[in-house]
């Protein structure tokens, strides 16, 4: 009886193994979607904005409209960006001696521009990012 045994230990294990596999693939097939997916949805701003009790409006920022969730992780420094992306951007130093305001308000800094007031996404922005007003 013992013979018999091995040969189907052997096929329950390469199954398995098989099995385990295609769940990998799966996974990683779901993992490259999510990270490929728009993070704005017009149906969030919707709902949001039907909501009576929500306290605020939601409207889609015309500049991450595009971004997917892969990009906004890069954005966010849970991915880093990669070096060939960096190398065109300019590095911008300033002496430490630079006198800078104790106080910065954009909306009157920049009062022309329609939507300084606005705060859209902000609960997107990692905690220090949050401004005090």
């Amino acid at each position: 009886m013992a013979p018999t045994i091995l040969p189907l230990a052997t096929l329950f294990l390469a199954f398995s193994a098989s099995f385990l596999r295609i769940g990998e693939a799966e996974a990683d097939r779901l993992t490259a979607h999510k990270l490929n997916s728009h993070i704005l949805q017009e149906s969030i701003a919707k709902e949001v904005n039907e909501n009576p009790g929500a306290g605020w409006k939601a409207a889609i920022n015309p500049r991450f409209s595009n971004s997917t969730v892969g990009q906004f992780k890069r954005l966010l420094g849970v991915k880093q960006t990669p070096r060939n992306e960096l190398s065109s951007i300019p590095v911008v130093t300033h002496p430490k001696s630079l006198n800078l305001p104790k106080e910065f308000d954009a909306r009157t800094a920049w009062p022309q521009c329609s939507t300084i007031g606005r705060i859209l996404g902000n609960l997107l922005a990692p905690s220090p990012y949050f401004l005090k007003y």
